[in-house]
């Protein structure tokens, strides 16, 4: 979902401004920056092999709804 929401999300948008609300909006931002470094993330590094993985946070809806 969040890929068709980066790759058609702003055509959508342009496509249906004044029919969207506010609350559609955010919660297409939240899909669209879910699993990016907009939201934070951390490293994840195996102890064994020290291989190194960037692990992005997938939701702040919380975050999103309460104004934060």
């Amino acid at each position: 979902m969040a890929d068709i929401f980066r790759a058609f999300g702003q055509y959508y948008r342009n496509e249906h401004a004044g029919h969207l609300g506010l609350q559609q909006h955010k919660v297409m931002s939240a899909i669209e920056h879910s699993r990016t470094s907009v939201l934070g993330g951390h490293v994840l590094q195996c102890p064994e092999c020290e291989h190194v993985q960037v692990a992005y946070n997938s939701c702040l809806m919380g975050t999103f709804f309460n104004g934060e």
